[in-house]
């Protein structure tokens, strides 16, 4: 769901987008205002906007969260979101590195395998893997297999081998998921997780190091992610070990929204 927001002259003014997995958990938002276009009441006005229509997702007499995601740059998108009666309840980091050609990816843990997903044959144990993987995560909401796998295909630029999974004695214990922005030279780490019982074996690590290898090859200059700064299974360092660093911060803000009737 979207608003934009188009000036007289034709151009856009602002725009935010709304998604959601489970509106009765949250609703995230993103939006943007024109940098000619600020202090307009435009930002405001997408910000009620948004919160009625994340109302409306829900049924009456209940209530869900409407999430906010805005650069930590953007003081005035903080200070219009505090005023509306959002409060900062998350920080987010946005992670790069360069890639020199021919990166390595290096050794694999003892009886790990590391290769390309075969379509048809892994998405329900890349589906398990990653279920299982962010499950304890801030944020996250479960996604059933079907539902999961139609969004997998969806992206517009599905390729079963950006999807690497580890596998030990024959079963799935790890995947990451690679996507290539079209006409761009940057690569993305989108989700990378191992199953919580195979956590601490470096497993992780082979299958990021594997990821920044396959990006390398296909000519990519830059790798890239994003990971909760708080992330309690150890991988922001883990990011930091093979050289990332921070080149963006992000903010969550979230505001409680009764449900209303479609206006």
């Amino acid at each position: 769901m979207s608003r934009l927001v188009v000036a007289p002259d034709g151009s856009v003014a602002g725009y935010v987008n709304l998604e959601a997995v489970d509106p009765s958990e949250v609703v995230g938002a993103f939006g943007r205002v024109a940098p000619t276009r600020v202090r307009q009441g435009i930002g405001r006005g997408l910000v009620r906007w948004s919160r009625r229509a994340a109302a409306a997702l829900i049924p009456v007499a209940t209530a869900t969260i409407l999430r906010h995601s805005i650069s930590a740059e953007d003081e005035a998108a903080r200070l219009l979101l505090a005023d509306e009666g959002f409060e900062h309840v998350r920080t987010a980091w946005h992670m790069r590195m360069a890639l020199q050609p021919g990166y390595r990816a290096g050794e694999v843990p003892s009886g790990v395998t590391i290769r390309p997903s075969v379509e048809g044959t892994d998405d329900r144990g890349i589906w398990e893997t990653m279920e299982a993987a962010f499950g304890t995560h801030f944020g996250f909401q479960p996604v059933g297999f079907d539902q999961w796998w139609a969004n997998t295909r969806s992206t517009g630029a599905y390729d079963p081998s950006l999807i690497l999974v580890a596998e030990l004695d024959g079963s799935i214990v790890g995947a990451s998921e690679q996507f290539i922005p079209p006409g761009e030279r940057t690569g993305w780490v989108g989700d990378l997780g191992v199953r919580p019982g195979f956590q601490g074996r470096g497993i992780g690590r082979a299958l990021l190091r594997h990821a920044l290898a396959d990006l390398s090859s296909r000519g990519l200059r830059f790798g890239q992610l994003n990971v909760d700064s708080q992330n309690q299974t150890g991988a922001v360092e883990l990011y930091r070990s093979v050289g990332m660093r921070v080149v963006r911060t992000w903010l969550d803000l979230d505001a409680t929204v009764d449900g209303s009737r479609p206006v």
